[in-house]
């Protein structure tokens, strides 16, 4: 059975909770921000991710995660 060819052109899925966490280490800046600021406009549903990736062997990952979770407690 093949794929209902209306989904093929969707374009590409918005990332996950999990894939703006990964890029909280990203080696380019800009995208360790865009990365951020997703995650903050994700609110609530980030907040398993966030807390999981507190104890991430990155520590820019870490603190970036730190940093929302905080904001997200106000």
């Amino acid at each position: 059975a093949q794929d209902r060819p209306d989904k093929k052109d969707a374009g590409p899925k918005p990332p996950t909770v999990e894939d703006l966490v990964a890029d909280l280490g990203h080696p380019a800046y800009a995208a360790r921000e865009k990365a951020q600021r997703d995650l903050w406009k994700r609110g609530d549903a980030a907040i398993p991710a966030l807390e999981k990736a507190l104890t991430s062997d990155d520590p820019e990952v870490a603190r970036r995660a730190r940093e929302l979770l905080d904001k997200l407690a106000w």
